[in-house]
This record gives C-alpha cells, sequence and structure tokens, in this order.
C-alpha cells in the first residue's frame, strides 16, 4: 500500500513440474503476483520473459525480455490439449497476459484476481 507501484519486476526462474507444465507452488507465489496486481498489471517476470531489460526515463519504465530458456507446456481447457508456449513467444508479455496466469487462473477456477481480467 505504502509503495503503489507503477510498475513490477521478479528475478527468478520458471519451474515446472515433471510434464513441463508450469508449477504453481513455487516461488513467485500467486496469490503474491495477485497481491502486485492490484496496483499494476505491468509486472514481468524472468521466468516468462526471460532476462529482463528494463529503460527508465525518470518518469516511466518499459520493461522487455529476451525469451526463456525453454519452452513449457499450457493446459488449454477449451480443447482438452496442451500447447508448447515457444521460449520467445512470451518476451515481452506482461505476467497477466501471460498462459502461465492463464493456466493457474483455470486451475483455481476463477477469471478475476484482484480485479485483473484476463484477456
Amino acid at each position: 500500500d505504502y509503495l503503489k507501484p507503477d510498475f513490477a519486476f521478479v528475478n527468478a526462474p520458471l519451474k515446472t513440474s515433471s510434464n513441463n507444465t508450469p508449477n504453481f507452488s513455487t516461488h513467485p507465489y500467486l496469490d503474491a503476483m495477485i497481491r502486485i496486481g492490484a496496483y499494476t498489471t505491468d509486472v514481468y517476470w524472468a521466468g516468462i520473459n526471460g532476462n529482463l531489460t528494463i529503460e527508465c526515463d525518470g518518469y516511466r519504465a518499459i520493461a522487455y525480455g529476451d525469451g526463456r530458456t525453454r519452452d513449457y507446456k499450457y493446459y488449454d481447457a477449451s480443447t482438452s490439449a496442451y500447447v508448447t508456449v515457444d521460449r520467445t513467444s512470451e518476451a515481452d508479455t506482461p505476467f497477466f497476459n501471460s498462459y502461465w496466469y492463464r493456466q493457474a487462473i483455470e486451475n483455481n477456477g476463477s477469471p478475476d484476481y484482484a480485479g485483473v481480467l484476463l484477456n
């Protein structure tokens, strides 16, 4: 509440389960990301974006990544199939627009956490 961030970034790797799907019980914890999401949807995570570059002009910050080191799989409930998320496809994708977040929401049965709606 005190900081009220305009953007946030997390420097942690993507952890996956044995079938190469996201592990939602590891850092960064979904509930912590959702608390950040109450203040800003400009959240970038190295696990999704790869190595992050953050440019700031003193007023605004822009983050972009160079892609993860590996692909991961996303379960698409509408087709009941796993889809591979290419390592570079989410290089510039904010956390709340990532396949990781979409799958976390589906697994937890809620379309709206902390006012952050899926696109």
